[in-house]
């Protein structure tokens, strides 16, 4: 057998390659690492999939104070124990809205939320917010078209917020 001088490496930066590959092999040939790393790859791609979902603006327990607060003493006939289907389409309505203070669209025109009506059919004691707060906006006092085909984006007066509207699926 002849040995080549080629065969030998020639800097010891080509000798970690062999060894990386050795210890790559052993990791590999190990169920229990092999294991360990899958599991850790599975647990870094989850988590980093649950951080990326969004989360609703309103819960529960604040759709049904504002529904109580729109529909004051006609919410449970109108929309909790009836059969309509407001619950879900309410429900849903609040899950499409979006409120962001976006001061780089100042110069442009939105419609104003001051241009919606109140709903205050039911409840005549309606007021519109003199201050707004993002936390607690209810979406429902205003006359906003909740089956649009569109998104609908309106500017708050006088702010930088704007409130989205995504369309109905």
């Amino acid at each position: 057998m002849r040995i080549d001088s080629n065969s030998y490496p020639s800097s010891s930066d080509d000798i970690f390659l062999p060894e990386f590959i050795s210890k790559t092999y052993f990791i590999m040939k190990n169920p229990f690492l092999n294991t360990v790393a899958l599991l850790s790859l599975f647990l870094l791609f989850s988590f980093t999939t649950i951080n990326f979902q969004k989360q609703p603006l309103y819960s529960k327990q604040k759709i049904e104070q504002y529904i109580n607060e729109v529909f004051a003493d006609q919410a449970d006939a109108l929309v909790f124990k009836s059969s309509s289907k407001r619950l879900p389409l309410i429900t849903d309505f609040f899950n499409r809205i979006s409120i962001q203070n976006l001061p780089e669209h100042r110069g442009k025109k939105f419609k104003l939320l001051s241009s919606l009506e109140l709903q205050d059919k039911y409840n005549s004691n309606l007021k519109r917010d003199k201050n707004f707060d993002p936390d607690n906006f209810n979406a429902l006092k205003y006359q906003f078209d909740m089956v649009c085909k569109n998104k609908l984006v309106y500017r708050v007066d006088n702010t930088d917020y704007l409130i989205s509207i995504e369309p109905l699926k």
